[in-house]
């Protein structure tokens, strides 16, 4: 989730014209977690570096939507924060039916032609109860993508 973060923001200052803050910030970000990683390579081991790795990606998310919002304004946080925990819900009742499915029906001893069977519908399974489950709650996104997906087939026809 930090490294999408970083993804979505760095290019928002590039659209401003600012390629500096996000290279300052990544560089104070690489520091913090060179920091970090001596410091917890020792008691966590290897560990230690994947904590130090997240803690440096959190900063560097934290810092550049602070910067971003200080310069922006608002840019409904709220919403998106609304958004993210109806889509982690979502992700997780897919992942435990996904799971149960798979535990179910899953054979290690079988051929590979019905592994790949199994895992076809282990996928098919997913994305029917995520998007059904994506219709219930009227997750913006997922109509967002309709619609596009709808405005780019009419264009097409009309040609």
């Amino acid at each position: 989730m930090r490294f999408c973060g970083i993804k979505i923001i760095v290019p928002a200052f590039y659209a401003l014209q600012d390629t500096k803050t996000p290279a300052k910030i990544g560089v104070y970000s690489m520091l913090l977690n060179i920091v970090l990683n001596l410091i917890l390579m020792g008691p966590l081991q290897h560990g230690g570096l994947a904590l130090a790795t997240s803690i440096a990606a959190i900063f560097n998310v934290t810092i550049l939507i602070y910067l971003l919002r200080k310069r922006l304004g608002l840019m409904g946080g709220k919403k998106i924060l609304l958004s993210t925990i109806k889509l982690l819900f979502i992700s997780g009742v897919m992942g435990i039916a996904v799971y149960f499915f798979n535990a179910t029906f899953f054979n290690p001893l079988a051929p590979l032609t019905t592994k790949l069977i199994i895992l076809s519908a282990d996928i098919m399974v997913g994305i029917i109860i995520y998007g059904v489950l994506s219709r219930l709650i009227q997750n913006e996104e997922l109509s967002f993508l309709i619609n596009s997906i709808q405005k780019r087939k009419n264009i097409n026809s009309e040609n």
